[in-house]
């Protein structure tokens, strides 16, 4: 079941790297995200990174980075921005253009670039100390052994004193090889791909929505609670930003400093009753890398083990019901190298995309949990599976037909169900961030009035209520309000209670 709805925009944040830094930030300042801002973003944050190359028979060397626009993660852009791509592409063209009469010395202006000589000793040439270095036998280029790279043919340009062209293909080649080499390394930089990621995630956000606005915050991973506090709970001028939905694209694992992060962030998530997305690490499961948690077949008797005994105590904590992990990274359709971008973004970027289309995000596990918004997903999981990670207090994304779509909606708080109820699914209804979603609205609304008779003809026109939606009974405490959800979970419209 799906209304109409009445709520006007939502306020929205991600914290994530969005600069590149390391480290604390000066200024923990949000920035608003809207096609309007997305070229000035490029500006204020100034997004940029380095990355070690190494090459066999050169000493290690920095390459730094400058981002303007997504183009510049691409390999045009890189060529445009890294000195000795310029020059290896340089060298491209002078040689494609070589022949018997137009012959390349080593007077040619190409020669005088400092990266020449990280060139040159990369191919094997004779060093300072007249010592040949075989560089490329060094290089490990995979976690395979490989064949080595060889750039014989372009050694012998830079051992001749006059190259007429005569293998002018063969030295593209190893020109081309070289090259490969250096954007390989840097596509397989673990911040490069994390910063690419990042803004790749504020594109897809970078769309006009009348029913969120995103403000994005660029913070390191140790100050995600701080960002948190002083926007949102008690800022320096004590007038605390609205906020409807919370979202990071960092992932967390069961370490001592990410459970302390979860239990913060779960009952600062608590106290604004704002849900507070987020993505499961791989090192959360024991697994090195994300492919390796899809081969994980039972997630729960991994969690049930003794080293997993502080997680299942944090999910025993209230907050825990305010924080949800995505599993599952996914890409775009896009022109660039394949990027993995966090799942969390899917998620809120789910809502979004249901509230700009006028309907709750009730059903998020059904049709109304579907969004073509993506390509693919990096894990091929089965039903089990994902029953056994929703089970265990994931929200998992999964892919079917053309369409990426929410197969788990579950926060991580323990899954406390009464044994008279096992099979009954409104059971499960509190745990998902569909309830949670809706009953912040709900609570933050009621605490901007005051007066019982304001609060329910409110909530009747912003959730397009009837008057049977909401009773007004007597607890213990005084009257409290009873209100039926607008939509269905589970196929069942969930009461909320309001005091």
């Amino acid at each position: 079941m799906t209304s109409k709805l009445n709520i006007g925009t939502l306020n929205a944040v991600c914290f994530g790297n969005f600069s590149g830094k390391t480290g604390q930030r000066p200024d923990l300042t949000p920035h608003l995200l809207t096609p309007n801002t997305w070229e000035s973003l490029w500006m204020d944050l100034q997004p940029h990174t380095s990355v070690v190359i190494a090459l066999p028979g050169v000493s290690d060397f920095n390459v730094s980075i400058r981002f303007r626009s997504l183009r510049d993660f691409s390999e045009k852009g890189l060529v445009q921005t890294i000195p000795i791509l310029q020059v290896t592409r340089e060298l491209r063209e002078i040689i494609a253009q070589t022949n018997a009469e137009n012959t390349l010395t080593k007077e040619h202006p190409v020669f005088s670039r400092p990266e020449i000589a990280l060139i040159q000793k990369a191919c094997g040439t004779q060093t300072d100390e007249n010592v040949v270095v075989d560089l490329l036998s060094m290089v490990d280029i995979g976690e395979e052994e490989e064949e080595s790279l060889s750039l014989k043919y372009l050694l012998k340009v830079f051992n001749s004193p006059v190259y007429d062209g005569h293998q002018r293909e063969k030295v593209l080649y190893d020109l081309t090889t070289l090259e490969g080499e250096i954007f390989k390394q840097i596509y397989k930089d673990n911040q490069f791909q994390e910063l690419h990621a990042a803004w790749q995630t504020l594109k897809f956000w970078a769309k006009k929505s009348n029913a969120i606005k995103l403000e994005l915050v660029d913070c390191d991973r140790s100050e995600l609670c701080d960002a948190m506090y002083l926007n949102y709970i008690k800022p320096d001028d004590g007038k605390p930003r609205p906020l409807d939905l919370a979202f990071t694209l960092y992932s967390f694992d069961q370490s001592e400093e990410a459970r302390h992060q979860l239990l913060y962030l779960g009952k600062m998530a608590e106290s604004l009753s704002v849900p507070f997305l987020g993505n499961a690490a791989p090192a959360l499961f024991g697994a090195k890398t994300e492919k390796r948690v899809g081969h994980i077949r039972d997630y729960s008797g991994k969690f049930s083990r003794p080293e997993y005994a502080k997680w299942r105590k944090l999910r025993d904590e209230s907050g825990s019901n305010w924080i949800f992990l995505f599993v599952n990274s996914f890409t775009l359709q896009t022109e660039d190298p394949r990027i993995w971008l966090p799942s969390s973004a899917w998620g809120a970027g789910l809502l979004r995309y249901l509230l700009d289309l006028n309907i709750w995000p009730g059903e998020l596990l059904g049709p109304y949990g579907r969004m073509e918004y993506g390509e693919e997903v990096l894990l091929n999981l089965d039903d089990a599976q994902v029953n056994d990670l929703g089970y265990n207090g994931f929200c998992i994304l999964t892919k079917e037909g053309e369409s990426l779509r929410i197969s788990s909606m579950n926060c991580i708080a323990s899954l406390r169900i009464p044994s008279h109820a096992q099979s009954d699914a409104s059971a499960i209804v509190p745990f998902t961030l569909a309830y949670r979603f809706f009953s912040g609205l709900c609570a933050r609304t009621f605490s901007s009035f005051s007066g019982e008779g304001a609060f329910t003809e409110t909530l009747k026109q912003k959730f397009n209520l009837e008057d049977e939606d909401i009773k007004v009974e007597e607890g213990d405490n005084g009257p409290v309000i009873r209100i039926t959800a607008p939509f269905g979970i589970f196929g069942i419209r969930p009461d909320f209670i309001i005091g």
